[in-house]
């Protein structure tokens, strides 16, 4: 890294899917990126702040939130994980995730696990769920 610059070394000379993951930022993915035996410049890359999971835990009169582990994970290449151990006001938000099928694991403490679901995001929109007794 290179102030703003990002070069990479020793790769050999081919067709390649480039995949940055920079959290907070979604992964970034580029295909059929042609590199040679020079240096190629790619451009600027945007990044995306990407698509949000929301777990929120349903409370009953008088009870506190539980501690919420939330652990969201990319069912399909390129690998890509997501975890938030902490709860505000009952409520737990993962961010920074790109499109796709996506396997959401919520834990709570007390109580283990209280949701496993794949849900399929579009990179950009908030999915939401209420968990808890």
């Amino acid at each position: 890294l290179q102030g703003r610059s990002l070069r990479i070394a020793n790769w050999e000379p081919g067709t390649w899917t480039l995949w940055i993951d920079a959290w907070p930022f979604a992964p970034y993915v580029r295909e059929g990126v042609e590199l040679g035996d020079e240096d190629v410049d790619l451009g600027t890359l945007k990044t995306s702040d990407g698509a949000s999971f929301v777990a929120r835990w349903r409370t009953q009169a008088g009870e506190e939130a539980p501690r919420l582990t939330v652990l969201v994970g990319r069912e399909g290449p390129p690998p890509s994980v997501r975890r938030v151990d902490r709860v505000e006001g009952g409520v737990a938000r993962v961010t920074g995730l790109g499109p796709g099928d996506h396997r959401v694991v919520v834990h709570a403490e007390p109580g283990g696990r209280v949701l496993d679901e794949v849900i399929a995001l579009d990179g950009t929109s908030t999915v939401e769920r209420t968990v808890g007794p």
